[in-house]
């Protein structure tokens, strides 16, 4: 059983300083930032690309972000390992947008499942070496484990480094520890919103299609509150979502 033990935590807990940076794109002087992280069994090609083609679509040549869609599908296919690798992924992001080219004012982070470690290691990062930098923080049905000894590490750190931070979520996924509230983020139950037809064995994954399609509405909790952020600034949301709490969104 000991040993057993100690193998369960080599693989979870190794050294994971061999884990890369893709190459990063350019700015182009946009002041804002948006990126997208995918979780584990997708790719940047997937819904990101889809998400980044639907904010195109509704804003424009009005679009005043670059959109990053990240792609570290490989350190995110392996589910034992993602979350230790995900949390090197967001720190290496986090230092290379605080090193030249880079000089981005506003930071809107968007990660499904595993992919919330990327972002919440970005955004702890960023905000431990720059306070001046606003970073919105959006979790879609957040894998909350970490390892196989902690399964509520998201639930107690998503959300602590951002000005503001918001989890999508599911009630009745059965992928494990993605059903809980965030103690740092306002929680928004979409479960009720799924439509009837969708596909049971995806529910993981309406969270991700709920956000998208919130793109074009400029009345419905979701994607609207990335632009208000910028407008109206983090006291708005604040107090209209507390951090903690819940909204069940219903028809």
């Amino acid at each position: 059983m000991r040993v057993f033990v100690l193998i369960l935590f080599i693989i979870v807990f190794c050294d994971c300083g061999g884990v890369l940076l893709e190459e990063l794109p350019e700015p182009t002087g946009a002041q804002n930032l948006l990126v997208v992280v995918h979780g584990s069994g997708d790719t940047s090609d997937d819904w990101p690309m889809e998400l980044r083609a639907a904010i195109h679509e509704k804003h424009g040549e009005r679009l005043e972000w670059d959109i990053w869609t990240y792609d570290w599908d490989a350190y995110a296919a392996s589910r034992m390992t993602a979350s230790a690798d995900g949390m090197v992924v967001g720190q290496l992001l986090g230092e290379a947008l605080l090193e030249s080219p880079y000089e981005y004012h506003h930071l809107h982070l968007v990660a499904h499942s595993a992919g919330s470690y990327v972002i919440h290691a970005l955004s702890q990062t960023v905000s431990n070496q720059n306070s001046d930098i606003t970073i919105h923080a959006t979790y879609l049905d957040p894998f909350t484990a970490n390892g196989f000894f902690d399964w509520s590490y998201g639930q107690r750190e998503f959300g602590r480094h951002a000005d503001y931070a918001e989890n999508f979520f599911n009630k009745d996924d059965p992928v494990p520890s993605t059903n809980e509230l965030l103690e740092h983020a306002h929680n928004f139950d979409v479960t009720a919103l799924r439509p009837v037809h969708y596909n049971e064995d995806k529910t993981h994954w309406w969270p991700v299609d709920f956000y998208r399609d919130s793109v074009a509405s400029d009345e419905q909790a979701g994607h609207v509150h990335a632009q208000m952020a910028v407008e109206e600034g983090f006291d708005t949301l604040r107090s209209r979502f507390p951090k903690g709490e819940e909204t069940v969104m219903t028809e």
